[in-house]
């Protein structure tokens, strides 16, 4: 009942009180590739690219995605950080 109760407020607090993030703090990012869009050995490309320059992050692929975790996975000399808030381009 208890647990029940600690995942609703859980919950609750994700949807209705918002996380402040600060310029240039570090945050985690999916990045989702359409791979009817986009050839996956250009991905592995890249993938092995960043790999040889020592930066590696988790990786996966389903439902048609690939995906780059940019999380506590992420290493070597690069840095995923807020910038600001998305705006929409007219």
């Amino acid at each position: 009942m208890l647990k029940n109760l600690w995942q609703t407020l859980r919950r609750w607090r994700a949807c209705y009180i918002p996380s402040i993030v600060w310029r240039r703090q570090p945050i985690q990012a999916g990045i989702h590739f359409d791979l009817s869009k986009v050839d996956m050995k250009d991905i592995f490309e890249i993938e092995k690219l960043l790999n040889k320059n020592g930066i590696h992050f988790d990786t996966g692929a389903g439902c048609g995605k690939r995906t780059w975790e940019w999380d506590f996975s992420l290493s070597g000399p690069v840095e995923v950080c807020f910038k600001r808030k998305n705006q929409l381009i007219k």
